[in-house]
Parts: structure tokens; C-alpha cells; sequence
């Protein structure tokens, strides 16, 4: 989470411009967050960043896409887009800059899409995908003809989510 204010062309993190509808009332205006600077409250996710959520005075966090997100179909982490910005090379004017960003970041992702990527861009993407994460039911791994251990449950740690699974197989703790 990081304080930006909305400008008139939208919210300008990292040489990206997220803008849409929603934030069109609220351009150049202040939050009312004095602590902040007026600024608003946006969230980010590390791993995709062609989207921004932002905290609207209604309390509740709106989506505000990336102005290239057409031109990027996969997501992409802060590694991979500082790698591409690097090979990119100097720019003198910031749109065509970020339009060109868009457009090499997609490149390596289509390649490796084709099986045509270098090495390098493989491991780049394989280390920036995100994983997904279980939704319902991690596999069951005990064998179903032995009933379930009837003693205490242990309690998770404070940095771990348990998942709830078939009642065979005792909750596991991801971390």
C-alpha cells in the first residue's frame, strides 16, 4: 500500500499511468487524509502490476487499470518489469516511454508463450508468475481405509494460513 495523489492524467507510479472513469471526480482534489498530504490511499499487487485498487471516499477499494494493460496479456512483478525498463534504454518523452515498456514487456512473454524465450527470459518469467494458491481442498496424501487420529489439532503459526481439507487428511499449515 503506498499514498498517491490522482492527478489529472490518473496515478503515476514507477513510469506506469493507471487511469479510468472512476477517478475522474476526484483528480487534483484531496483525500481529506491530512496525516497523508491529501493523498489517496492505493494498493498494489506485487506480482501484477497492470492494476491499482484505490480507497474511494465511500470506504470501499476500486480497480484502476494500467493505460497499457491491453498490450500486457500475462502478469508481471516489479523484477520483470525492472529488467525490461533496463534493456529499454534512455527515453526523453515519458508516453512513448511507458507505450515501449508495455510493449517489450510483452514481448518476452509472448516468446515464452511460442517457446521461442531466451533462457534468461524464462527464468525471469518462471520467478515473476505467481503461484496459485489453494482454494478449497489441498490434495489428500493419508490412505481413506484408516479413520482420522481423534487427538488435539495443532494451532498454526501466526505467519501461515491453515486450508481446510478432506477430514482425512489433518489441516496443513502453507506458508
Amino acid at each position: 500500500m503506498r499514498w498517491q495523489a490522482i492527478t489529472e492524467r490518473g496515478i503515476r507510479i514507477d513510469h506506469r499511468t493507471y487511469d479510468h472513469e472512476v477517478p475522474g471526480p476526484l483528480r487534483g482534489q484531496s483525500s481529506g487524509i491530512v496525516a497523508r498530504g491529501g493523498k489517496w490511499e492505493v494498493h498494489h499487487n506485487p506480482h501484477d502490476g497492470r492494476q491499482v485498487w484505490v480507497r474511494l471516499p465511500d470506504g470501499e477499494l476500486t480497480e484502476i487499470p494500467w493505460i497499457h494493460r491491453d498490450h500486457t496479456h500475462h502478469p508481471f512483478d516489479e523484477r520483470t518489469r525492472r529488467y525490461v525498463r533496463a534493456t529499454a534504454g534512455p527515453h526523453t518523452d515519458a508516453d512513448i516511454h511507458e507505450a515501449n515498456l508495455a510493449d517489450a514487456l510483452d514481448r518476452p512473454m509472448r516468446r515464452a508463450h511460442t517457446g521461442r524465450a531466451t533462457r534468461a527470459e524464462q527464468r525471469l518469467l518462471a520467478c515473476g508468475t505467481p503461484t496459485r494458491t489453494p482454494h478449497r481442498h489441498a490434495p489428500c496424501t493419508k490412505d481413506r481405509s484408516v479413520p482420522p487420529s481423534r487427538g488435539r489439532a495443532r494451532r498454526a503459526s501466526t505467519n501461515s494460513t491453515t486450508v481446510p481439507m478432506h477430514p482425512h487428511c489433518r489441516g496443513r499449515t502453507l506458508r
